[in-house]
């Protein structure tokens, strides 16, 4: 089963689905594509060693929509096991996507695997999109809308980079093709390994009466 996000509204939902999934041996995957973008991949690999990381995004669209990619992806990025949410705020709930469609402007600081500083802020507006992630020794920005990339390294070294981010229909078509491939989906997250972002969502929405 291939699943958009959120993939439910309670964290008591969440985990019965996952409990299903085990039983039943259908696999459940959450549409968190960004994982099999190329140059994500590149940040993964060349920072999953790091001892040191901290990551940020600014984005449109809000916490949940939006918010959840960001949280999987930090997630993913960071090798998150624990979390502690030690800020967060809520804005203005608008209307999004499409009509009948909430979400909400909003930040939210957190500390991953006690160590790694996350810092996420949501607006309303369409303005900039961006996420960076910093270690040691390297540091990567990425500006989704412009397709950009910044990559310095400790040699103080500071390059920019095209990245192709592509068309809804294309990528589909790519997890389509690893699918038939590899006999499941080997570029997105199960439901196992987005519990984590999904737990951030509904805990940040808990503390905000949401």
């Amino acid at each position: 089963i291939l699943a958009e996000k959120p993939l439910c509204q309670t964290l008591q939902e969440y985990e019965s689905l996952t409990a299903l999934a085990g039983q039943s041996g259908v696999p459940i995957h959450i549409d968190f594509a960004r994982q099999a973008l190329d140059f994500y991949q590149l940040i993964h690999d060349k920072t999953k060693d790091a001892t040191s990381k901290s990551l940020y995004a600014h984005f449109p669209g809000g916490m949940v929509c939006i918010g959840i990619h960001m949280l999987a992806l930090a997630t993913w990025l960071l090798d998150a096991k624990t979390f502690k949410i030690i800020r967060s705020g809520c804005g203005k709930v608008h209307e999004a996507k499409r009509s009948g469609f909430f979400d909400l402007s909003g930040h939210i600081t957190l500390v991953i695997n006690d160590t790694m500083l996350v810092h996420l802020v949501a607006t309303e507006k369409e303005e900039i999109f961006s996420v960076g992630i910093t270690t040691e020794g390297s540091a990567f920005t990425v500006f989704e809308f412009a397709q950009k990339m910044l990559r310095a390294d400790a040699a103080k070294n500071i390059t920019l980079h095209d990245i192709a981010i592509p068309l809804t229909s294309r990528l589909t078509g790519t997890l389509v093709m690893d699918f038939e491939r590899n006999g499941k989906f080997t570029l997105l997250p199960d439901i196992t390994q987005s519990y984590l972002a999904h737990k951030i969502l509904f805990e940040y929405l808990k503390t905000h009466n949401l």
